[in-house]
């Protein structure tokens, strides 16, 4: 990563943070956020080797963000369709089942999802 490629990736997850920081201001009695994750944390955990697969079309990488902690964020991989209007207990559930991902779980998703046949009227995999 150029100088120039770590500064503006840097200016992108303050945004994040701030993001973040505004959610849990609007919603004192959350502790625990669930959303997609940003292309700036998408490229974080590729450079730090946390993420090395492909992401198939079926899966979106997530995050989940613990306000208690300063360091609280996990990054994990769910449906595309996961609803993430969730109450702070399935948050705080959610925030554990992501905090145990890896590019194992990644590809053991994705061969699921490829196994279960789509719903659509032209046939195919979902």
């Amino acid at each position: 990563m150029t100088p120039a490629q770590a500064q503006a990736l840097s200016k992108g997850l303050d945004r994040v943070r701030a993001a973040d920081d505004l959610f849990f201001k609007r919603h004192p009695h959350q502790h625990d956020r669930i959303r997609r994750a940003y292309a700036e944390e998408i490229e974080l955990a590729r450079y730090r080797g946390i993420i090395t697969k492909p992401i198939p079309d079926c899966i979106r990488v997530f995050v989940g963000v613990r306000s208690s902690s300063p360091n609280g964020k996990v990054i994990g991989f769910l449906a595309a369709d996961t609803e993430t209007d969730l109450s702070q207990e399935d948050a705080a559930m959610m925030f554990c089942v992501l905090k145990s991902h890896s590019d194992e779980t990644l590809s053991k998703f994705a061969a699921r999802k490829r196994a279960v046949p789509s719903s659509s009227k032209t046939g195919g995999v979902a």
